[in-house]
């Protein structure tokens, strides 16, 4: 410990003793701030996880279900319901994307970055 204490400062000659507080009720009190930190991170990053999750449950599940249903209901009923216009252009959009895709060969692109940013790095 006292080399790294040494390579992160200047006092590699002074020993280091961390200060363990022995009764339960001192150590909220001892925890710099930045401690609680990587719990509030975590929050944040598992807010968006599930953000996340929730919109691909919804263009994969819900959205094909809705945009076929406002297809049939303006075929068959002559209805256009007011979500109709974009429950059909995210689900084209959708279908296009995952065509073009499957077309792309994912290793030839993503070996021509990869040649590209060494000839950026020379």
């Amino acid at each position: 410990s006292n080399y790294i204490l040494g390579e992160i400062s200047d006092l590699s000659d002074t020993y280091f003793e961390p200060v363990v507080p022995t009764d339960k009720e001192e150590w909220p009190a001892r925890i710099p701030p930045f401690m609680k930190v990587p719990r509030l991170l975590e929050r944040t990053i598992t807010v968006g996880v599930l953000i996340c999750f929730d919109s691909f449950l919804f263009n994969f599940t819900l959205l094909p279900f809705r945009s076929l249903s406002a297809l049939l209901s303006a075929i068959f009923r002559g209805r256009v319901h007011r979500s109709t216009p974009e429950d059909l252009s995210r689900t084209a959009l959708l279908v296009i994307s995952l065509y073009f895709l499957n077309k792309v060969d994912i290793s030839y692109l993503y070996h021509y970055i990869r040649g590209q940013m060494s000839s950026y790095i020379k």
